[in-house]
């Protein structure tokens, strides 16, 4: 089948985006045809940020926002620092309970999967700020190489203002659980509840398959947030959605 040759003027956001997805079809030729700078003038001045949580967008257009953050990822996967894409986390402050109520639905709109982290913050006296009304995150499960985004808020009561003779306000704990809801500590016995392709090994990670002495990461960004050692693989990384406490 003849090649379709297709033309682009302007290497901007919206010419290399259309490139890059044109460019996915195999009877397609495409050039993009730039002045200056690929991505040198109003896309230059961009912050270039991709929030998931944000109201710039309506709710309705949640997943192409999420469509977005993907193909990044799957770019990055592909080949690092093709796409340029550090993911460095997200902080939304509610200011009132109306905002509260928005980023609670963005946080509903998220795909839930995988494992959930309880999170727990204590003022200087030990008081849960939270215990009337417990947080759980359901970890955002992305499948682009493993790769795992979480963003949570949660409106405080009368929040203690910092000063220089209490610098230590609060104390913020997130509690890891496995597959059923167990909560996981440092030196735990987990089982592998299915099938894990490994990268570099000649064979899957079996189900059923033992891990003992785990070690807990908590500042992770991939979502692996166990250490461990297993026969036969040696030292990897897990993650708590995939295995069962013993």
């Amino acid at each position: 089948m003849e090649k379709k040759r297709i033309g682009i003027i302007g290497g901007g956001i919206s010419g290399t985006c259309l490139g890059y997805h044109l460019s996915l079809y195999d009877n397609a030729e495409v050039i993009v045809f730039e002045k200056a700078t690929i991505g040198g003038a109003s896309t230059a001045k961009s912050a270039g940020t991709v929030c998931l949580f944000d109201d710039s967008l309506k709710n309705r257009y949640w997943d192409v926002r999420l469509y977005g953050f993907e193909s990044y990822l799957k770019m990055e996967a592909e080949e690092k620092g093709s796409a340029g894409f550090d993911k460095t986390g997200t902080l939304v402050v509610a200011t009132n309970e109306q905002v509260e109520a928005t980023i609670k639905t963005g946080i509903a709109l998220a795909k839930a999967a995988g494992y959930t982290v309880d999170v727990n913050l204590f003022d200087a006296n030990g008081n849960d700020k939270f215990a009337s009304d417990p947080m759980t995150i359901n970890v955002s499960d992305i499948d682009a190489e493993g790769e795992v985004t979480v963003d949570a808020s949660k409106f405080v009561e009368a929040p203690e203002l910092w000063s220089a003779e209490k610098p230590n306000l609060y104390t913020l704990v997130m509690t890891i659980k496995d597959a059923n809801g167990n909560v996981l500590n440092d030196g735990d016995t987990v089982t592998i509840i299915k099938d894990l392709k490994v990268k570099g090994a000649t064979s899957a990670l079996k189900q059923g398959t033992k891990v003992k002495n785990i070690r807990l990461l908590y500042d992770v960004t991939d979502g692996h947030d166990i250490d461990c050692k297993i026969d036969g693989f040696g030292a990897m990384k897990l993650k708590s959605s995939v295995v069962k406490k013993i």
